[in-house]
């Protein structure tokens, strides 16, 4: 049986082995063998690698964050093998996050790996920045684990709290930082950015934060284009802080109400007193069954609004409504302004106490919503996406002319190899 290879990367709560493993049970469902590759297992890491994947028929393999493409093995004469691509096989990385956070990570060494991001808005800035040697795109929004239709608990969802699941951490332990790393014009410059993004959240522009800095440095006679390690630092700090702020902002409002808020790094936020029921916890599977048995979910983009988030998909999967800050890519959905609000107190409040007030009518909307997400976002058109570019990246690396071309049809070009 033909195999695909997840590795497996350590994250907060287990989060993306629990999203790589839902991947995995797509391809199983295609009639592929999944294999998981555990770098952290040492021996049994190993032990994997030589029984199921060298020498083995692999089609793909893929990771989160560039997480093991660049294994090597030591060979009997000292030297150091790549295994994907010595192993000719095609290495797919995901990412949900901006490439200007751990920027190493998104480097595309050659064309034998490729990078998907989740976001059109990041992989645009990819593209816009040094070293891709390799595939650059989307994977678009990805229905992981879908629930079926009759499986959902009804009477469980109609007595279910609001559930807002979010890690964050203090913003204005962030601004503050920027005082010990820069001279004071640039801790000038940042500040002032920071200040435009906080006071225009709903502002579509605010999700390419690279456009916002060079126009800014363009307005004091600046062009930074080529200034790369400078605009990194810019847009990853003020990613971070843009959504530290959104977080906060709407966390003090959703305390108003009788929401379950879980997360980390809530500790600069007075969730004590309030109406909202506050649990520090990070767990994957845990909130599985928390999305599928609250009443709604409530989410905020990572500063995008062409791609679904991660909890999105998961929400509409379990046939449970999202509540989410407005998107254009949510405008084709029915009943959308139901469930999306703009960054303004009186809106979130509105939408949030409407979900409360109602709840038949906020489970029937959220079974017709996702009815409607999972048939646009079905797991077999992430499969395909996957194979096809794998496909792709096996035929730009033949190193050989086969068989049955043309007469005077040369390829591959020799001067390419």
């Amino acid at each position: 049986m033909t195999k695909v290879v997840y590795v497996a990367a350590s994250s907060q709560g287990d989060m993306l082995n629990g999203l790589g493993r839902a991947l995995g049970r797509c391809f199983s469902d295609a009639g592929y063998e999944f294999v998981e590759l555990d770098l952290a297992s040492g021996e049994m890491a190993l032990a994997v690698l030589k029984e199921k994947i060298i020498g083995q028929n692999v089609e793909v393999a893929f990771s989160f964050m560039g997480i093991g493409a660049d294994l090597a093995l030591n060979g009997q004469n000292g030297q150091q093998h790549r295994v994907w691509e010595e192993c000719g096989i095609p290495f797919v990385s995901l990412y949900g996050d901006s490439p200007a956070h751990f920027f190493d990570r998104h480097v595309v060494r050659s064309s034998n790996f490729a990078t998907l991001y989740g976001f059109p808005e990041h992989a645009a800035l990819r593209r816009r920045l040094p070293l891709v040697n390799g595939v650059i795109g989307t994977i678009g929004s990805v229905m992981v684990d879908p629930m079926r239709r009759e499986d959902v608990d009804i009477e469980r969802k109609r007595s279910g709290q609001l559930l807002f699941l979010k890690n964050t951490h203090n913003p204005q332990v962030l601004w503050d930082s920027w005082e010990n790393v820069l001279p004071p014009r640039m801790l000038k410059a940042i500040r002032e950015i920071a200040t435009y993004l906080t006071e225009n959240m709903s502002n579509p522009a605010t999700n390419q934060i690279d456009d916002i800095v060079v126009e800014y440095f363009a307005n004091h006679n600046f062009d930074v284009q080529s200034l790369i390690k400078l605009r990194l630092f810019f847009i990853s700090n003020l990613d971070h802080y843009l959504r530290y702020v959104k977080a906060a902002f709407l966390a003090n409002i959703l305390a108003e109400f009788p929401v379950r808020i879980q997360g980390t790094g809530w500790g600069h936020v007075d969730l004590s007193n309030k109406r909202c029921t506050y649990v520090d916890s990070c767990n994957y599977q845990e909130s599985t069954g928390l999305i599928q048995s609250s009443l709604a979910m409530i989410d905020m983009s990572p500063n995008t609004g062409l791609a679904a988030h991660d909890r999105v998909c998961r929400s509409f999967g379990a046939y449970t409504l999202c509540l989410t800050n407005r998107q254009p890519f949510f405008n084709d959905l029915p009943r959308a302004d139901e469930f999306m609000f703009d960054f303004e107190p009186d809106a979130i409040r509105h939408c949030v106490a409407e979900t409360i007030a109602h709840p038949d009518r906020t489970i029937e909307a959220g079974i017709e919503v996702s009815t409607c997400f999972q048939k646009k976002y079905a797991p077999d058109i992430f499969v395909s996406t996957v194979l096809e570019l794998a496909a792709a990246i096996r035929l730009d690396r033949v190193k050989a002319q086969p068989e049955g071309l043309p007469a005077g049809f040369v390829w591959p070009p020799a001067s390419l190899q």
